[in-house]
């Protein structure tokens, strides 16, 4: 059991090195190699501690796959891996919290790529609700508010026009967002 946890960890190392050496097909399918491992650990086996892991893997290869302009294979992983961390967070599992706003993030970009907005808004208030009740609670971690500073500095290199049109999907929601655009510090989390 702790080999096959063992290989996929591997494989993920592997998927990572390829990544960063520019050999995307190869790491897309040390990529489905580790998933499909992590899938039947998790999904028949019950090992639930391991759903960190395969939504990590579904979101590298998704990063992967950004390189080949497979757009529609890439947001199936993007969604999987960030519904992955919405469930864990859901079930308290709030260690993710990092990790859910970074999915967030790439996934906004993607988004923001390819104008859709209403999209785009979505991950913004899936942002704004993961970091909310920490902020109201002061319990806001450092690698969180780290996380939440690069969403929002996202954000902030939005044109003109972009952030016209990213403002008319969120609708209400948009003044908090240019609030926190505006008072928000990395150094002071918040």
């Amino acid at each position: 059991m702790e080999l096959a946890n063992d290989l996929a960890m591997a494989l993920m190392n592997k998927g990572i090195a390829l990544s960063d050496l520019g050999h995307h097909r190869e790491a897309i399918d040390c990529y489905d190699e580790a998933i499909g491992i992590y899938r039947r650990l998790v999904e028949v086996e019950g090992r639930v501690e391991l759903e960190n892991d395969l939504a990590r893997a579904l979101m590298n290869k998704g990063v992967a796959l950004l390189y080949s302009n497979r757009l529609s294979e890439v947001l199936q992983c993007f969604d999987e891996g960030i519904g992955l961390w919405e469930m864990m967070m859901a079930e308290g599992k709030v260690h993710v919290a990092p990790l859910l706003i970074k999915g967030l993030g790439i996934r906004f970009e993607l988004k923001r790529q390819m104008r859709d907005w209403d999209g785009a808004a979505d991950d913004v208030r899936k942002a704004l609700a993961c970091v909310m009740p920490f902020l109201s609670s002061g319990s806001l971690t450092e690698a969180l508010a780290r996380e939440f500073s690069k969403f929002l500095q996202r954000l902030r290199q939005l044109t003109e026009e972009e952030w016209t049109a990213l403002a008319s999907a969120l609708g209400e929601d948009a003044e908090l967002v240019r609030q926190l655009m505006q008072s928000w510090s990395e150094d002071a989390g918040g």
